[in-house]
């Protein structure tokens, strides 16, 4: 439990508890750090195996593909697979099917050459296809489903990673996620074919492709065509549905055990004073408005690094509760109380809260009116409304645009009726109702209609156009 209470304003001198704290945010992290754990080191030395290429090959195609892959989802869970929907989960997930896949197809067609250079062509680019095949199956779901925000050190958010756009590293150093309950299987079919085409190695992609009939199945499962993807349907869907059925006695094996090598390289010192500072937090009875946003001392090594892999709680950030953060006053608020007050009505349209558009999740005067209501300290419901509007965790300012039917209706009620402070997601919850209304009439408000372009004048020199910088 933690408590507010600023002392340079006298509307502000009650105190009001808060039983919740926002969901910690992670350090985008390299490929190098996210798989240096001596597990996955195991993992490697079999892949090697059963691969059975040259050393060049095998770092150009095989290391580069898990690289990328890595790079791609971070620590992100995987939210189809219940026994791998934890953080890290996906990269697991994928690491391991790609492995179970190859060593599958090595049983069934066992090399029978005593060196990689004999091994016919054919066989070589149906081990690859199917590795990647196993490696990139079902990445679509980030797409279809996930919100991921990029944000700073202190968790304030910054914008929503597109995934289409590029790795995260090119779009921020922090992130947060939560996701839809809503499925879009088939956006996410579509999206996972995208998405393995821009990220696995181009020669590999290209080397897959001289064989048609093998390009034609690579193609069709990555796009969840069961019915025309043959070898590959025939060996990757039973693997996942063993994953998903099968208790994962190796959970965290990669991520969790890079995590447990940074802490026991911690000195003694360091820890005594991380529980101290701990302690002290736990026992402090009022958080300070205006202070300077600050990460405790335990989440750095000796040399003043930041540790890789650890989470950053709310609860953690000194000076996270200014009075420029009201926004996270108000989400912890939200967090504990808001789901009496967040619905939709039956026929569609906005009431209090609303968490369905790519906006993020809506918060209308309503709602601020119910919280100035029970938190009167903080002023009345258009004041709370221009704080959260101008806090940090906002992303804007969004109007709903009334349809040619209801434009006098419209007219005759106030502007405030139709505005909503678009609030990041991530920082109220993990899980939360999918975008099912897509469709209604919102506007945000000083938004750019189109996106900047970086391919030139019309006139001017032809530039290709690359949707994403990814090597």
């Amino acid at each position: 439990m933690f408590t507010t209470k600023v002392a340079s304003s006298p509307a502000w001198d009650k105190v009001t508890p808060i039983m919740s704290k926002l969901p910690p945010h992670y350090p985008v992290l390299s490929a190098e750090q996210l798989l240096k754990g001596k597990n996955y080191q195991q993992t490697l030395s079999q892949l090697k195996n059963l691969a059975f290429v040259p050393e060049s090959v095998f770092n150009d195609l095989y290391l580069k593909a898990i690289h990328d892959y890595a790079n791609f989802v971070q620590g992100l869970p995987a939210t189809q697979v219940d026994t791998f929907n934890y953080h890290g989960g996906l990269l697991e997930l994928g690491i391991k099917r790609a492995l179970q896949t190859l060593a599958w197809y090595r049983r069934e067609f066992p090399v029978r050459h005593a060196t990689p250079e004999q091994m016919p062509i054919r066989q070589a680019i149906w081990s690859y296809a199917l590795f990647t095949a196993g490696l990139m199956y079902g990445i679509g779901q980030v797409v279809a489903t996930y919100w991921v925000m990029m944000c700073e050190m202190n968790g304030h958010p910054t914008q929503r990673w597109n995934p289409v756009k590029g790795y995260m590293r090119d779009q921020g150093e922090f992130y947060r996620y939560s996701f839809e309950t809503t499925r879009r299987d088939e956006l996410a079919a579509r999206s996972t074919l995208v998405l393995a085409l821009e990220t696995l190695p181009p020669v590999g992609v290209s080397w897959i492709a001289t064989d048609a009939e093998i390009f034609n199945a690579w193609l069709a499962i990555l796009l969840n065509d069961d019915k025309h993807a043959g070898l590959f349907a025939k060996c990757i869907l039973p693997i996942e549905a063993d994953l998903e059925q099968q208790p994962n006695l190796e959970a965290g094996f990669l991520i969790g055990d890079l995590i447990q090598q940074y802490e026991i390289g911690e000195s003694s010192e360091d820890k005594k004073n991380a529980k101290q500072a701990d302690d002290a937090d736990s026992n402090q009875e009022n958080t300070t408005f205006n202070q300077e946003a600050t990460v405790p001392q335990s989440h750095f090594t000796n040399s003043g690094m930041f540790i890789p892999g650890k989470e950053i709680s709310s609860s953690e950030i000194s000076g996270s509760l200014g009075a420029t953060e009201f926004g996270e006053f108000f989400l912890n608020w939200l967090k504990q109380y808001g789901h009496k007050y967040g619905r939709q009505n039956g026929n569609g349209a906005l009431t209090q809260l609303l968490i369905t558009t790519p906006h993020g999740l809506l918060v209308s005067r309503d709602l601020t009116k119910t919280f100035a209501e029970q938190n009167p300290q903080f002023g009345n419901a258009d004041e709370v409304y221009n704080k959260l509007k101008n806090s940090a965790y906002a992303l804007g300012e969004v109007h709903r645009q009334a349809s040619s039917g209801l434009k006098a209706i419209a007219q005759q009620s106030s502007a405030s009726a139709q505005s909503y402070v678009a609030v990041d997601p991530t920082a109220l919850t993990r899980k939360f109702l999918g975008s099912v209304n897509y469709d209604l009439p919102l506007t945000r408000v000083n938004a750019q209609v189109f996106p900047a372009s970086d391919i030139g004048h019309v006139n001017g020199p032809a530039n290709k156009l690359s949707m994403r910088p990814l090597r």
